[in-house]
């Protein structure tokens, strides 16, 4: 059955037929762009002049943690004592309470356990890396005597971890929340890591597969490095499960993040004079690089400092991956300049996320050393011609591209609308491109995805105000419908 959108001002992307009021489609793929003098359709939507792109990618997020994060309750990142421990206290309640949301504020076990002795409490901060929790839940875990009950990194996540596990169908259905959410940010697919943190690898991708039924969407799950055994066992093929869902590289940690101030720097934090750590010893992280590249597979590696980025250069150089694949950096904040010649050398795709330029600095300026070199340097990344995918790392950031277009940029902070660094700005349209052209790299389908093009997917975002021809309209522009695979998965109530 061919389906026309007509009446639009589409961006193909594809620069032998830039823009088109057309675009046709059969069997979920383009079939023909522009008028066509003879065929017929038997299905025709009006896209009311709206501006039309291809289907929005976020490049790196965590939909299942998304979706936990419409569940529970939020601490929204307060910075209220009193107005915190009000908001406990009204939720405790058996067998535990788990909050997200958290900022590291001057709130201690001891103010929590005031709360309550016996039911465990977690605030997990909100950068993901933290946790802050009382004498009840730090007993859980064995770590009987801490002094705050403020805890980072791995005794973090042994923290979330000691909470009781979701059912699959839970966890289906907060997947299913998460994807409908992110469709009417106008996302047709995501590069999710889940798959660790929840209810292990078989289970959480089987309750992958249950909601990928229930609501289409183009999910790439990384494989988190712990789970490797499981992924080898399951003798389930690399990359393509179906046309919705993909298995991707292997997901691991080189340092931490900058509010812990656990980032790998080459400069000691501004206070504590320390440089971060890294997340796993020199030997264990070759071992684990080794292993990865026995089983032939490409890496994704969280790496926030410069110190970090710089090494782990030199251990992909050392360790490369297999020919026709690519690694992946996640974050990739901060850099040397020297580094920028060591990575332009590898075949490597870079997940970014502009969003937190907007709502980490000037705190971040604050705490990093002034002699960092390069701060969200994407127009060097750019111009080192490496490839650039715009994410936002949800529930970390608000899933929304049109954020991370305007941070892109403009570079303006959301806590006093300065511009920082505006030697950095991308191009409005290469903003877009980041979460599409960019975002669809990764999937090693860029031939049939990221751009309208005849042969490609029929996944499409449509906007009310075309912002590429005035980037003032970027902040009232409203997603009006989101098509994947010809289906459309959201349209604005009013249409």
């Amino acid at each position: 059955m061919k389906t026309r959108y007509y009446h639009g001002q589409f961006y193909t992307l594809n620069e032998s037929q830039p823009t088109v009021d057309e675009v046709w489609v059969e069997d979920g793929k383009i079939i023909h762009l522009g008028h066509h003098p003879i065929w017929r359709a038997q299905r025709s939507i009006d896209v009311h002049g709206w501006m039309g792109l291809p289907g929005f990618v976020d490049a790196h997020l965590h939909i299942l943690g998304y979706g936990e994060k419409l569940t529970l309750l939020q601490l929204n990142k307060s910075t209220d004592k009193n107005a915190i421990l009000k908001k406990i206290q009204q939720h405790l309640k058996s067998p535990f309470l788990y909050a997200q949301g958290h900022l590291e504020q001057n709130i201690t076990k001891i103010d929590l356990d005031r709360l309550s002795s016996t039911i465990p409490i977690l605030l997990r901060h909100a950068d993901y890396h933290g946790a802050t929790v009382n004498q009840a839940l730090l007993n859980r875990i064995g770590l009987h005597h801490h002094p705050t009950g403020i805890l980072h990194e791995a005794e973090a996540m042994a923290a979330v971890q000691s909470i009781p596990k979701y059912s699959k169908s839970e966890l289906t259905m907060m997947i299913v929340k998460a994807i409908k959410t992110l469709q009417a940010f106008g996302i047709t697919g995501g590069h999710s890591d889940d798959l660790f943190y929840f209810n292990g690898f078989k289970e959480t991708l089987e309750a992958f597969e249950d909601a990928l039924k229930i609501a289409p969407f183009r999910a790439h799950l990384l494989i988190h490095h712990l789970e490797l055994t499981h992924f080898l066992e399951s003798k389930r093929p690399w990359l393509n499960q179906n046309p919705y869902l993909q298995l991707g590289a292997i997901k691991t940690f080189y340092d931490g993040t900058i509010s812990s101030q656990t980032a790998w720097m080459s400069q000691p934090y501004q206070h504590s004079k320390q440089f971060g750590e890294r997340q796993f010893s020199l030997q264990d992280w070759e071992a684990l690089l080794v292993r990865i590249r026995q089983a032939g597979l490409p890496i994704a590696i969280h790496t926030i400092g410069d110190q970090a980025l710089d090494e782990v250069a030199d251990w992909l150089t050392k360790h490369p991956v297999k020919a026709g694949l690519h690694d992946r950096i996640i974050h990739a904040s901060f850099a040397k300049l020297s580094t920028l010649n060591k990575l332009k050398k590898l075949p490597l795709i870079f997940d970014i996320q502009p969003q937190f330029m907007s709502s980490d600095l000037p705190w971040a300026l604050a705490m990093i050393s002034p002699k960092t070199e390069l701060i969200y340097p994407w127009k060097h990344y750019q111009q080192s011609q490496l490839v650039l995918c715009g994410s936002s790392d949800a529930p970390v950031e608000i899933p929304n591209p049109l954020l991370g277009i305007k941070a892109a940029s403009l570079r303006i902070s959301d806590h006093n609308q300065q511009v920082y660094q505006p030697e950095e700005k991308l191009t409005m349209l290469d903003a877009v491109k980041l979460y599409t052209i960019g975002a669809n790299t990764p999937t090693y389908d860029l031939a049939h995805r990221g751009t309208l093009q005849v042969g490609n997917l029929a996944d499409f975002t449509f906007f009310d105000q075309d912002f590429l021809k005035d980037e003032k309209k970027l902040a009232s522009t409203s997603v009006m419908m989101t098509i994947i695979d010809n289906q459309i998965v959201y349209q604005k109530s009013n249409h």
